[in-house]
């Protein structure tokens, strides 16, 4: 075997003549013996080169080092500054966010308190996809169920509670479709609105084309409703319901500050979109009449009525609601009657005063 031993460069192997040797086994033996050779061989050219390799890598591997730590420094100090600017930015959020919902909260106060109303404000933020809902907000998937966009108004002003609604958890059709919830591939949601009402009988068929839509011209996902006084953020809308006396007081405010008035359009169906769309797509409060969903789904009552405001008019408005009438002693609520004056009784009451020593 020692014989057959050849070096060739860096590698000790064994070469050809293995091949003629006669005995199997001999022959097995002297492939054994040239894999640990050739293992042998290559460990003693690694311990050769090893010192050279390892100043040379050990070196480099320094000098690396010493970059990384540089950078990581610079990273560092980079990273601390940014945190610094961070905090002092989230601080400034932290308090303008506060101030801001001590305002709404103060709105909703001021509004609960001049016109004592029955039921809470709420206000509506339509938010697009990935934004984070309130910590309690409920969705009525979690309790199984669906519901439609004016029972959600209810669970709002009536129990308190913030509700996030998706398409998921809408059973309302032309609810839906009025606020862009649902949309259709085939048809404009315009053009379905219409066709629906046709054919369940609330439009003619010869003035189907003529119906007129307000339709939320907006992408978003989900619509949040919450009461005024536990809103976790500036909402876009506020949706007020109160009598007819309650709702002139709203249109006085706005009237004193802008010198405008409200104009109101409603059919007395798909209801919602007049106070959820409208106010929106105009920039102005609008006054609605509550429709047969709202009568029949929700629980609306028979005196109430609706006025729906954009958030950044609803502070002036009531202010203008302090000072309207003023000067004539009718910017108070409730309104206070006229009493400064003599009542007429029928005769047979004049007689009896007669007999009772009395003039009327």
């Amino acid at each position: 075997v020692a014989r057959l031993l050849v070096k060739e460069g860096d590698q000790v192997t064994l070469g050809a003549p293995i091949a003629l040797l006669d005995s199997q086994e001999i022959q097995d033996r002297a492939k054994a013996a040239q894999a640990q050779v050739t293992r042998l061989g290559r460990e003693v050219v690694r311990a050769r080169v090893a010192p050279k390799l390892t100043r040379e890598v050990v070196g480099k591997k320094i000098q690396e080092a010493r970059a990384m730590v540089k950078g990581a420094q610079a990273r560092l100090r980079s990273a601390k500054a940014q945190w610094e600017k961070w905090k002092k930015d989230w601080k400034r959020f932290h308090d303008l966010r506060r101030c801001n919902m001590e305002k709404v909260k103060n709105l909703s106060e001021r509004l609960m308190g001049f016109l004592r109303l029955k039921t809470q404000p709420v206000g509506v933020s339509y938010l697009p996809e990935g934004e984070a809902l309130p910590p309690k907000a409920r969705r009525p998937r979690d309790r199984k169920i669906q519901i439609t966009l004016c029972q959600a108004m209810t669970w709002a002003r009536i129990y308190g509670w913030s509700v996030a609604i998706e398409k998921e958890d809408n059973v309302c059709i032309p609810g839906g479709l009025a606020l862009n919830l649902l949309k259709s591939t085939k048809s404009s949601n315009e053009e379905i609105l219409s066709r629906l009402m046709v054919e369940v009988g609330w439009v003619s068929k010869e003035r189907e084309k003529e119906q007129e839509w307000y339709i939320l011209d907006r992408e978003y996902k989900t619509i949040l409703m919450e009461p005024l006084s536990k809103a976790n953020r500036e909402p876009e809308l506020v949706v007020i319901y109160g009598d007819p006396s309650q709702i002139v007081k709203l249109v006085h405010g706005y009237s004193y500050t802008t010198g405008k008035s409200i104009t109101t359009r409603t059919s007395g169906r798909v209801a919602c979109s007049d106070y959820l769309a409208a106010p929106l797509l105009h920039g102005t409060p609008v006054i609605a009449i509550p429709g047969t969903g709202d009568r029949v789904f929700s629980g609306t009552q028979d005196t109430e009525m609706i006025s729906s405001i954009p958030y950044s008019l609803l502070e002036s408005t009531i202010e203008g609601m302090k000072e309207a009438g003023a000067q004539v002693g009718s910017n108070r609520y409730p309104f206070v009657p006229y009493m400064l004056h003599q009542v007429q009784f029928p005769p047979i009451y004049k007689e009896l005063a007669r007999e009772t020593g009395i003039q009327l």
